[in-house]
Parts: structure tokens; sequence; C-alpha cells
């Protein structure tokens, strides 16, 4: 689990076809949901959600940064749909094609996480919440 971006975290999951994925953004989103947060002197932050764009390889994308961009998007569709995990249906990617061009690539899957808030304000937290799902 990496920063990416201002509210923004990018996770990668290796081995993890998007089915598996989906399974570990809702288990991120639910964990972050129920979890109490508070400021480090002892005021509540209140509520944290989160949106998640999710992108597997070689089913969406057939590169590295395409993968992350295809993420993002869903991510981007996720909040202008009110959803809060969200995978692109229209993939980018064909398998044939990443076995020819990528021959011992291995199954990847990219989440790309936003939080309602500033993540400054968020304590370490949500980071070992977040970790604790995969």
């Amino acid at each position: 689990m990496a920063r990416y971006g201002g509210e923004e975290f990018a996770v990668i999951l290796p081995e993890t076809p998007k089915q598996e994925a989906l399974v570990v953004a809702e288990r991120i989103r639910a964990s972050i949901a129920e979890h109490l947060f508070y400021h480090d002197h002892g005021t509540s932050i209140g509520n944290i959600t989160v949106t998640i764009g999710l992108a597997s390889f070689p089913e969406d994308a057939l590169e590295k940064t395409e993968l992350i961009d295809r993420a993002d998007k869903g991510l981007y569709q996720g909040k202008t749909s009110g959803k809060t995990v969200s995978a692109l249906r229209n993939g980018a990617g064909r398998p044939e094609q990443a076995v020819e061009k990528h021959p011992s690539a291995a199954l990847l899957s990219s989440l790309v996480i936003a939080t309602n808030r500033e993540v400054r304000l968020i304590p370490q937290d949500f980071v070992r919440l977040a970790s604790e799902c995969f």
C-alpha cells in the first residue's frame, strides 16, 4: 500500500484475480467504515468513508501504467455514481495478447482508494486497517 496523490492510496495485489480483489476491496471499505478514528490529541475525526477503483491484468490492462489508470478511472466512476467499490466494465486487455507480450507475467490486480477526508487528518490506523484486509 502506498500513497497515490493527496487523498488517495494505491494497492497492488499480485496473483489476485479480479473477483478476489473485489472481496479485498470490500473488506477494506467495511473495515474503514466501521472503525472510529481519532486525532492524536484524542478528539474524534468522525466517519471516514472510501471509494475504491479496481482493475486487473490482463483483463483490464496490458501495461502497468494502464492498470493504475484504469483503477483510477474506476475510482472516479464510483465517486460520480455513488458506489463505494467500482470496477470499469469494459476491459481494455485481452489475456491472449498479455501472454504474447509478457509470457512470464502473473495475474495482478490494482486498487486505488480515495478517502472522504484530507489524508493529513487520518492517523496511521487507516493504513494499518487497510493492510490487514489483504
